[in-house]
């Protein structure tokens, strides 16, 4: 069952990944075609390329393994979606399960720096340093936090100007020491807000796969008069308004295996209540934890709605500009 969701939401990430759009002005540049690149920059840091192709997917898309002295191995995506959005993902280490190309060990604590300052130079940004320590600190205050039976990845989200960083922990514990570094993301904000709508998409095909009932449209005022499904808890809405007011994250708890093989949730997401308004009226949510910050989550957004008429419940999982 793992494994399977693993697949899932790497295809549902991968889908996200090459967009089409028009040109946007950004300060980061665009990763083509990088084998100088990728030798330049990984010789600086102690590594030389062992693999180097073009991928299969659409778009301008790279790939790399670098590997260092001690034969460790760093596995390097960079994507270039079609047309003017600037994104690079770097992916370090993932279960074996999940994917063939897997790190034969994953990075030690001491290299999880050299990798922002190498995703910087690959995309022309500057912040590296300052989001590895922040990341670091919030890790740290999540593996506390969080129950100890929590082993989902800990997301960290970081924008700077229009730049957003997010960056994925695995975690087999509440201690910082049996982490990894699963991966790094820099892009643009254009390039943010296609992804958030693209993964939206995503995650509707997949729901329409398990035949499961299409989102409807509503407003505030009429979402507590909905009656549960004819199968399943959730009815999946829509309603166009803004959300202020987000306070301090907490965890989900209760998801079945119905649940997560129904509408990919888990148990340990992150997620901060928060109060939705439209022109009808305000309702308090609960929202997954994303980089929007208040001023985004401010403008008037489509947000798609877990909502469970039974508890009066509604779990936020994507706030699109559309």
């Amino acid at each position: 069952m793992m494994k399977k969701h693993w697949i899932i939401c790497i295809s549902i990430l991968i889908s996200g990944l090459f967009l089409c759009g028009c040109q946007q002005n950004t300060t980061l540049h665009k990763v083509s075609k990088p084998t100088k690149e990728v030798v330049s920059i990984g010789e600086t840091l102690g590594y030389h390329l062992s693999e180097y192709g073009r991928t299969d997917y659409k778009g301008d898309a790279y790939s790399a393994i670098l590997e260092d002295d001690d034969g460790k191995l760093l596995v390097h995506y960079t994507y270039n979606m079609t047309e003017g959005a600037r994104f690079l993902h770097m992916g370090f280490f993932l279960p074996p399960k999940a994917t063939v190309n897997s790190m034969s060990k994953p990075l030690e604590r001491d290299q999880w720096i050299e990798m922002f300052t190498f995703a910087d130079l690959m995309i022309g940004s500057s912040h590296g340093e300052e989001v590895y320590a922040e990341a670091i600190d919030y890790l740290e205050k999540q593996l506390k936090a969080r129950p100890p039976e929590t082993k989902m990845p800990v997301v960290f989200y970081k924008k700077i100007g229009e730049v957003y960083y997010v960056v994925g922990f695995s975690t087999k514990s509440n201690q910082l020491d049996t982490s990894n570094l699963l991966y790094i993301r820099v892009m643009d904000t254009y390039t943010y807000e296609l992804i958030i709508r693209e993964r939206k998409n995503a995650w509707l095909r997949y729901l329409s796969n398990m035949e499961k009932e299409e989102a409807f449209s509503i407003t505030v005022d009429v979402i507590g008069t909905l009656e549960p499904p004819i199968e399943g808890k959730y009815q999946i809405v829509k309603i166009k308004g803004r959300i202020k007011n987000p306070d301090a994250s907490n965890y989900l708890e209760g998801f079945t295996e119905e649940d997560e093989r129904d509408y990919l949730l888990w148990n340990g997401m992150e997620y901060r209540t928060a109060t939705l308004y439209d022109n009808t009226g305000s309702m308090t949510v609960a929202l997954i934890n994303t980089s929007l910050h208040r001023a985004a989550l401010a403008q008037e957004r489509s947000h798609y709605i877990l909502y469970d008429p039974i508890e009066d419940k509604g779990l936020v999982l994507f706030s699109v500009l559309e």
